[in-house]
């Protein structure tokens, strides 16, 4: 079974890098950002980052899902439920390092912080802080987040290239 969970997260890993030589734009890195493949499915709880955008001021906002079994009313059979988080806040790039810098906030307006007041129990409150690594070429972005305590390689396709950044 250790064999097979091995053969699956290299196969899963080929193939998001391998698909990300479909397209070809000139990509920045600021933009509205889109994810389309995920190492994050190979287990049964887990989190994604489905959507995120940097802005040409340094500000990062994207929504986590969290999936997640609950047992049934028979208490014999699972539900797979899921739930949203929104972080927002400041980020930073050094060579091939993404610093971001927020907050976990109530809702998708990103105007009330989430506190024990707002949110359910199950959802992250307080301080946001991660680091990724990055590749952008211009096909797409691959960002190695470490979600939940283990590493989450991410292929994630431009929506929106915000191009008036000012920046040479």
């Amino acid at each position: 079974m250790k064999h097979l969970y091995y053969f699956l997260t290299i196969a899963l890993c080929a193939v998001v890098i391998y698909s990300c030589e479909k397209k070809e734009k000139n990509l920045t890195l600021q933009g509205i950002w889109n994810e389309e493949v995920s190492t994050a499915y190979d287990t049964i709880n887990h989190s994604k980052i489905r959507a995120f955008t940097l802005k040409c001021d340094n500000v990062f906002s994207f929504v986590k899902t969290t999936y997640y079994l609950s047992k049934g009313s028979d208490s014999l059979s699972y539900n797979m439920l899921s739930y949203d988080e929104y972080v927002e806040g400041a980020y930073t790039v050094e060579n091939d390092k993404i610093y971001f810098n927020g907050y976990y906030y109530a809702d998708s307006l990103y105007i009330n912080r989430a506190d024990s007041t707002n949110v359910p129990l199950t959802h992250n409150i307080g301080q946001y802080l991660d680091t990724t690594s990055y590749v952008i070429d211009s096909k797409c972005l691959m960002l190695n987040l470490e979600v939940q305590d283990r590493q989450n390689i991410s292929r994630f396709a431009q929506e929106q290239v915000f191009d008036d950044c000012g920046w040479d």
